[in-house]
């Protein structure tokens, strides 16, 4: 069973590496482009 954070995280994931503008402007301004980049990637080397 995946928490539901997990899962959020994963859709917004999906969602930026799709390039979905809005929500990547989101992150970008929620949590900077530096820290979003770390989180992206490392989320994504945990769940391929």
């Amino acid at each position: 069973m995946v928490p539901a954070l997990d899962v959020m995280l994963l859709r917004i994931r999906a969602k930026a590496l799709q390039g979905d503008q809005k929500v990547i402007r989101s992150l970008i301004e929620q949590f900077g482009s530096s820290a979003l980049e770390h989180a992206l990637v490392r989320r994504g080397a945990k769940h391929p």
